[in-house]
């Protein structure tokens, strides 16, 4: 005021802004670049690359700045909120005392004995209800009875017995085969309702989450079957088993599950006859 007068307390404009104080020009044209490649990629996703990538040091970046200079070039889109009504949320308190099971449509991949054709793929997946872990997921060429077995027999080999498995009514699901491995594992099998897939809410919020993998690896275009499980396996160990989960208070659902006290009940294959046997209980 002294040496300026009324014009020294007027607001001065920054000379630098419109630019980032804390995320470098080079920083946000990176981000930029893997909005543009594949716009259904979240912020947290872009970090997690750039993080990978070492553009940038782990931790330093926020998702609320990322996401505010995306916003304001118009990269980011306001998730829409979900209502579902008349339906009670509920979770099971104790590992394995109820899956949630489904079969999501996954990528095409070049057929295997006609290269030029396509085939699509599907997606098998188990989770546990209390920690939202994923028991087995595995991607198939059909949605026949075998595939169903083969997974569900991967499943409970690695994580134990479930008391129960909560499923839709689809063909395969709702078969003579299915009630009766299950009958004999001492397994509960329970269906939805018909017409009601918000009553799966957790297996679906898991496919949601599985849609970013298959966005991600289509970029890679995987040529083989063993290739996409092989990707989809480090996808679910370095990232979804072992990601904080929301629902959880951000504990990883791997965490959860195994310092979950419950004792597990594991079972032996009989290769003859073509089932599983329920074995004795161990503590995990």
């Amino acid at each position: 005021y002294r040496q300026q007068g009324l014009i020294g307390l007027m607001p001065k404009i920054r000379s630098d802004n419109g630019s980032s104080r804390t995320i470098s020009h080079e920083t946000i044209e990176e981000a930029v670049k893997l909005k543009d490649e594949l716009p259904e990629r979240s912020v947290s996703q872009i970090i997690a690359i750039l993080e990978g990538e070492k553009k940038v040091p782990t931790g330093m970046l926020a998702r609320s700045t990322l996401g505010r200079h995306l916003s304001r070039l118009g990269l980011t889109q306001k998730e829409a909120k979900q209502k579902i009504s008349g339906h009670r949320r509920f979770a099971k308190e104790q590992r394995n005392r109820l899956w949630q099971a489904d079969i999501k449509y996954g990528p095409y991949l070049p057929h295997p004995k006609n290269p030029k054709r396509k085939v699509r793929t599907y997606l098998v997946a188990f989770i546990d209800d209390a920690t939202r872990l994923l028991c087995h997921g595995e991607f198939y060429l059909d949605q026949r009875r075998p595939v169903l077995e083969d997974c569900f027999r991967k499943a409970i080999l690695k994580r134990g017995i479930p008391d129960a498995v909560y499923v839709d009514n689809g063909k395969i699901f709702v078969s003579r085969w299915f009630r009766l491995g299950c009958a004999k594992l001492g397994i509960r099998p329970i269906n939805t309702k018909p017409y009601s897939p918000e009553s799966k809410g957790k297996i679906e919020r898991f496919n949601r989450t599985v849609e970013s993998f298959i966005a991600e690896i289509e970029l890679q275009q995987p040529k083989t079957l063993a290739e996409l499980n092989q990707a989809f396996a480090v996808w679910v160990e370095e990232g979804y088993n072992h990601h904080p989960h929301s629902s959880l208070e951000n504990e990883t659902p791997a965490n959860r599950f195994q310092k979950d006290t419950r004792r597990l009940r594991f079972v032996s294959l009989l290769k003859n006859a073509g089932t599983l046997s329920s074995g004795k209980q161990v503590a995990e």
